[in-house]
């Protein structure tokens, strides 16, 4: 897992001052001190603007896919503005394609960023790894850590920009979280959204979950979908009332609008290899934060009802470099932060624009 290991090398004095410069203005862009809204669209004119906007210059990118690991075929995107710009790397989340991260793109690129992102294995227009098209299974966690090290060595590093930042989103974060602490000189600085630090098992007890999803992996069912045959497959909400990602119509219409023009990047719900290997994985994440040395932004939703926040303020309070948890701007936010309404999305912008400097 080592290819990109100690690419970058720097000062440790130069690695604090950015480190506390990042944090600083981090929490001044959340609250958009000094500036206008961040959103380069917003949801009063969305449909139009993301037609003329968003959807041209998400087709310009370039598109690509790679064999990795047990010759998995991974699917990417690249929105290069040249090797003097800076540039993200950016991870989707479960179930996720970068498909659904065309706005956020275009936010982006259109500030100058280069852009590289990827589906992970199993997922989005990724190789799917059972034949249950829709479930979400991983052999191993650390198979999404080696794939990303993969990604970064051979198609981000060649690009040679002089700043490199990774964004990541709940599952991403997870394996960025993993990847960190084994490459510490690649990033200058680092946005989680909503992590997958610690997942939020419901009305099952987490002990529960891990022994049985281990039971499961041991006795040869790893591949069974933890809600049942009759119930794993993708069903889109009915409205984005009873949405538990996003409180945004206008976002919300568009996920789902982007799964019923391209059925393939459905996802439904987990296998128990996937549950039990996640479990694993997260527990791993708490036990590392202290071996960062790159600054973290975390932006903690008040909502969620998919990952547990209390992990995001103990990782951070873990960690012996700058690790900052933003949440009052986003009290109000369900999972996705950046697929939220205006109010909510536009400060999350301005702090990963201002983290990003």
């Amino acid at each position: 897992m080592g290819f990109a290991r100690n690419f970058r090398e720097g000062s440790p004095l130069r690695a604090a001052g950015q480190a506390l410069r990042v944090t600083a203005v981090a929490l001044a862009g959340a609250w958009n001190l000094g500036a206008g809204p961040a959103a380069a669209i917003s949801e009063q004119n969305f449909v139009a603007d993301y037609a003329s906007l968003v959807l041209p210059y998400y087709e310009a990118g370039s598109g690509g896919s790679f064999i990795s690991e047990q010759g998995v075929r991974l699917s990417f995107r690249v929105f290069n503005r040249g090797a003097a710009s800076p540039a993200i790397v950016l991870l989707p989340g479960y179930s996720e394609s970068y498909r659904k991260y065309a706005e956020l793109i275009f936010d982006l690129g259109s500030r100058g960023y280069s852009i590289y992102t990827m589906d992970p294995r199993g997922q989005g227009a990724s190789q799917r790894l059972t034949p249950l098209h829709d479930l979400g299974h991983v052999d191993d966690f650390e198979n999404y850590v080696r794939d990303l090290d993969t990604f970064v060595t051979r198609f981000v590093l060649p690009g040679h920009h002089p700043r490199l930042f990774l964004l990541a989103h709940s599952m991403g974060a997870a394996i960025a979280a993993r990847y960190l602490p084994d490459h510490p000189r690649v990033f200058d600085a680092v946005v989680f959204s909503s992590p997958m630090f610690r997942i939020n098992t419901g009305d099952t007890d987490e002990t529960f979950a891990y022994f049985g999803s281990w039971w499961k992996t041991v006795t040869g069912k790893a591949e069974q979908p933890v809600d049942g045959l009759d119930r794993y497959g993708y069903a889109g909400e009915a409205t984005v009332d009873q949405s538990r990602v996003t409180s945004s119509p206008p976002r919300w219409h568009l996920s789902e609008q982007i799964i019923r023009d391209d059925p393939a990047l459905a996802m439904g719900g987990v296998s128990y290899g996937w549950l039990f290997q996640a479990l694993i994985a997260t527990a791993g994440i708490q036990r590392m934060a202290n071996l960062l040395q790159v600054p973290v932004v975390i932006l903690k939703a008040g909502g969620d009802a998919i990952v547990k926040t209390d992990s995001d303020d103990w990782y951070c309070g873990q960690s012996r470099v700058p690790c900052t948890v933003i949440s009052a701007p986003f009290k109000d936010a369900k999972h996705e932060i950046l697929q939220e309404r205006d109010a909510m999305r536009d400060p999350a912008i301005a702090a990963i624009l201002a983290a990003f400097r």
